[in-house]
Formats: C-alpha cells, sequence, structure tokens
C-alpha cells in the first residue's frame, strides 16, 4: 500500500526527474490555479458546474454533492500532483474526471484523434498514475527517509519551482476579476429585444428594447438607459457598480470570465435571492456577453429544491447604427508624403443595413452595412466623369477609415478620418 501511495516506478538520471517534476508541476499547478480555484469560493461548488453535473448524470447522492467533489479533487488533487504528495491517488482520479469530460460530456468524443486540451490532461494523468511522482518530491522523501541535508538538496528544485508560481500567480484569481475596461465597449445605444418568461401563463414573451449606456465620469458605475418603443411607460434606469475589487458586480459574485472563441467576453456571476409570484428562494445566474458590436444580458433562475435551471429574461442588442450617422474630416492624401488633403464624407440616412451619403461631394444611395463583426464595416460607390469609385471601410469610435479603388485611373487609396466636431 505504502507503494501504491508513495512510490514511483523510475527513479532515472538527474535531468529525466527534472524534466518530470517540471510536466508534473506544470500540470497539478495548471489545473489547481485554472480549473479548481475559481470553484472554491463557497465550501460546495458554484451552481453553473452542478447544473453541468447533474447533466451528465451524476445524481445521487445529489449533483450539489458530485460536484464539489470535483472542484476540490482539481484543486487539492492539482496541488498534491504539483508537490508530488498522494501523487498517484490525486493522479487517479483526476484522470477519472477527465474521462468524463473528453469521452462523455462532449458531443462527439474523438478518442484517437481528438486534440483537445482535455483529451490530452487525461492522457497525462493516466501516465502520472502509471509513474508515480518521481524523485523529487514528498513522495520519493516519505519513501527513502533521508537525511534532513539530501532531503533539503532532494527539495530543492520543487521550492523553486513552488515560488516562482506563487509569485508570478495569482491562484487564477486575475481571471476573476473585473474592470472597468472590461464593460467600456458597450458604452454607446443599442437597439435589440428582451424576452422574458411570464410566470401567469409560464410562456415567453418578447418585446423591442433599446438601452443607453454610459459611465458615471470616471467611476466604477455604469448607467442602463433601458427604452421599450412599444411600452414607454416600462421605461426604467439602472445602474451597475463594479466593486473595488473587481470581484463584485452589485451584489453579484464572479463566477467565471473567458474570452469567447469570436472575440466577446463572457462574465458569468451569481446572486441569491426570491423570484416567482409566490417569492421562492432562488440562484440568479446572470451571464453577460460583451462585444463591440453585440451585447447581451441573461439571467437564469434556479429554485431552491430543484435542478433544473430556467431562463428568467434575456437582452439580446447590436449597435444602433445611426451612430455612425454625422460628418467625418477624411485625408485623401495621394502618397504618404503628401500635405494633407481634406475633404468631407457624411453618413446622412440609416436604414437597417443600408445607408446613404455623400463623399469628396458626390451624394450617393444605397451604401451597404456589416455589423456582425467587430466593427460596423461599410461599403457604397460613386461615380464621376472618370467612372466608378469602390469604397469600403469601417467606423470605430468616432474614426472611420476606409479605401477607394478606381479601375479606370488605376489606383488604390488608402484613407481615414474623425467625427467632425460639433460647434
Amino acid at each position: 500500500m505504502k507503494q501504491f501511495f508513495f512510490g514511483s516506478t523510475f527513479t532515472g538520471n538527474k535531468v529525466f526527474n527534472i524534466a518530470w517534476l517540471l510536466f508534473r508541476f506544470y500540470i497539478g499547478f495548471s489545473i489547481a490555479a485554472g480549473a479548481g480555484w475559481p470553484k472554491m469560493h463557497d465550501i460546495g461548488a458554484p451552481g453553473w458546474f452542478i447544473e453541468q453535473v447533474s447533466k451528465l448524470g451524476f445524481t445521487f447522492p445529489s449533483p450539489a454533492f458530485w460536484a464539489a467533489a470535483a472542484a476540490w479533487g482539481e484543486f487539492i488533487g492539482g496541488l498534491c500532483i504539483a508537490l508530488g504528495f498522494f501523487t498517484r491517488f490525486s493522479a487517479i482520479q483526476l484522470a477519472f474526471q477527465f474521462f468524463v469530460i473528453s469521452f462523455i460530456w462532449y458531443n462527439e468524443p474523438a478518442p484517437i484523434i481528438g486534440m483537445y486540451y482535455q483529451q490530452l490532461l487525461f492522457w497525462g494523468f493516466v501516465l502520472i498514475s502509471v509513474s508515480g511522482a518521481g524523485k523529487y518530491s514528498i513522495d520519493h522523501w516519505i519513501m527513502k527517509r533521508s537525511s534532513s541535508k539530501n532531503t533539503i538538496k532532494q527539495f530543492a528544485p520543487a521550492a523553486t519551482l513552488l515560488l516562482f508560481f506563487l509569485s508570478h500567480s495569482s491562484f487564477g484569481q486575475q481571471s476573476l476579476i473585473v474592470s472597468v475596461k472590461d464593460f467600456q465597449p458597450i458604452i454607446g445605444s443599442w437597439q435589440g429585444s428582451l424576452t422574458y418568461l411570464d410566470y401567469t401563463t409560464n410562456k415567453p414573451y418578447t418585446m423591442l428594447a433599446n438601452v443607453d449606456i454610459e459611465q458615471v465620469g470616471r467611476s466604477n458605475s455604469f448607467t442602463f438607459s433601458n427604452s421599450f418603443p412599444k411600452e414607454p411607460n416600462t421605461n426604467w434606469t439602472d445602474t451597475i457598480t463594479i466593486s473595488a475589487d473587481g470581484r463584485m458586480i452589485d451584489n453579484e459574485k464572479i463566477l467565471s470570465k473567458q474570452l469567447l472563441s469570436d472575440g466577446t467576453l463572457q462574465i458569468i456571476t451569481e446572486t441569491e435571492g426570491v423570484d416567482g409570484n409566490d417569492k421562492k428562494p432562488a440562484l440568479f445566474k446572470h451571464i453577460y456577453i460583451i462585444g463591440k458590436t453585440v451585447f447581451s444580458k441573461r439571467k437564469d433562475v434556479l429554485f431552491k429544491g430543484t435542478t433544473e435551471w430556467i431562463n428568467r429574461h434575456e437582452y439580446k442588442y447590436t449597435l444602433r447604427t445611426d451612430n455612425i450617422l454625422g460628418t467625418y474630416i477624411i485625408d485623401l492624401r495621394p502618397t504618404p508624403e503628401s500635405e494633407p488633403y481634406l475633404k468631407e464624407f457624411k453618413f446622412t440616412k440609416v436604414e437597417g443595413k443600408k445607408f446613404d451619403g455623400e463623399f469628396y461631394g458626390y451624394p450617393f444611395s444605397g451604401g451597404f452595412l456589416n455589423t456582425d463583426w467587430d466593427k460596423v464595416y461599410f461599403a457604397f460607390t460613386t461615380a464621376d466623369q472618370s467612372g466608378t469609385y469602390y469604397h469600403s471601410g469601417y467606423v470605430e469610435g468616432n474614426k472611420v477609415f476606409g479605401i477607394t479603388l478606381n479601375e479606370a485611373r488605376g489606383f488604390v487609396l488608402p484613407w481615414k478620418g474623425e467625427r467632425k466636431k460639433e460647434k
């Protein structure tokens, strides 16, 4: 039994053991800091994680039990692997967890050709389970019971690595800190819809919704002026405040913060309260999706004593394209060395994905907008006696960037400018 808990299948040379220490320390510390620590804000696991575990079928004695066991297993087990203490036991339980993630949780698991991170971690834990901790570990010291002088020498590499990682990390806390900069991209005017669950009919209802978002001076607060075009009597204004340490949004505790593959930022928070017509105790999960041209805020509810989350309401917005209306002073110099050649570029009308305007004194209509990406992109044409000019570019805040092609004259001209200040 002692050999199982503390033994190793190899001793190897010094270089090999140092390499094994680096591998073991990295995989253990990354799991503890990246996966375990973010779930360590309570003795139990956060609600969103309990929901995931429940959907996998781990319901006896309860999803909360298994979720807490998994969360603490990631944190404590990862630290044990990093330090080389109860290494095999820790690696076996983590291998089981990542087996479930890699081959059961994924919709289309690929056991042989799957190159996703979770499967690599699974095989890494399997390798540690078979091999043990190696020479530079607490397990090896327990097995050998060497002198204190030799013990210090053996643990010097591990101690050095531990101090390095602790001094350059905050155990994953940084990923859970929200700043004012995270919310600044949504400052402006947005248009979209609100869908909410009517508890009386138990049916969803959708209505048009707009919101104007402003930062309160240079503070950590933002005002949300919500308006509903077809139901103006329900207009209301809300203010949210980010705590000084960045771990709370009002009374909502930050659970996760991650950059999604489409470039948007997802922030998930959690709080407790009451909901429903009969004011039942409930857990609330708020999901913010923040992008340059998209913004959404969703509220899910988990009533006490239940395991199924309910989508209470969701605001979905896109950037209001009529914000680009106005006059921009652009520089049409033919070469970088030329003197500035300033002309006006106007957006005079925006309707949906189309707009009208004026470029270089020539009016145009039928321009097209694209707001599906991270900026407001545009394209349009103008014409004069020398032929047709093809223009495209994007608006970012009060700045505009574009490029013009004229086949007849054989030139391509990049240009940029800023919104003309109103007097």
